[in-house]
């Protein structure tokens, strides 16, 4: 049954045949048919296979049992994806206009650039929000709310509300923060190599920079972009592990 009610996105999309999709409500036959669609017109879900897979709304009602229904289009057959989630509206403190939300953690804590050129991260329909320091960016989030990102054009680790370090030795950019603390990102080869300008792969460890184990020092320009609960990094070629 539906936990929430709400709008309600369903999609075959990633499925490889022409599929026809169908909610229905009832628990005897005829069922009653609430939405159903065929070729999803919308272009933003096209496929590999032409657009032919199926996406429809509906209005849920909390406690509803809904029945999902995939079919294949004249018969055909194949591997079914079926994906869904509610809609939902965000909702900006309104004493912060001008924010763009970038990313969303399992928390609903909410990351957005902008309103005085700092970085916020706020609870979903709330007005508690967090503020970064002066001249910064937030890249990434953590699902327990640590953000990575750039301040005054160091990398930076903030936990809010209140806990900054920015590695302001040198020019740098997290791009993304686990929930263990580590950071990924690029700081300029100037440090390594002062004739030489572009990035280099890097993370950082409660503060303490090192340089990715794969990537060392005056290789090619690198960026490390995301790192996993596990520390698993990836970046620009290659994918590495700390240790």
């Amino acid at each position: 049954s539906a936990p929430l009610t709400g709008t309600f996105i369903l999609t075959t999309i990633g499925s490889d045949f022409d599929t026809t999709l169908a909610v229905y409500t009832g628990s005897t036959f005829p069922l009653t048919t609430i939405a159903s669609n065929n070729d999803d017109p919308d272009t933003k879900w096209n496929d590999q296979y032409g657009g032919k897979t199926s996406a429809l709304t509906f209005n849920a009602t909390a406690g509803q049992t809904y029945h999902f229904v995939v079919d294949g289009y004249q018969g055909v057959a194949g591997n079914i994806v079926l994906a869904g989630a509610y809609r939902h509206t965000l909702t900006l403190p309104t004493a912060y206009p001008g924010m763009k939300p970038t990313m969303i953690n399992n928390l609903n804590h909410v990351l957005a650039n902008g309103s005085g050129n700092q970085a916020h991260r706020y609870e979903l329909d709330s007005s508690t929000v967090s503020i970064g320091p002066n001249d910064s960016d937030g890249n990434g989030l953590s699902d327990l709310g640590k953000v990575a990102g750039t301040s005054s054009s160091y990398a930076m680790i903030w936990t809010p509300p209140s806990t900054v370090w920015t590695d302001s030795s040198i020019s740098g950019l997290a791009n993304d923060v686990n929930d263990n603390g580590f950071a990924v990102g690029s700081i300029w080869s100037e440090i390594c190599a002062p004739s030489i300008s572009y990035a280099v792969a890097t993370y950082w460890s409660n503060g303490i920079r090192s340089f990715l184990p794969s990537i060392g020092t005056g290789n090619p320009a690198s960026d490390a972009r995301s790192i996993n609960h596990l520390n698993e990094i990836a970046g620009v070629g290659t994918l590495y592990k700390d240790g």
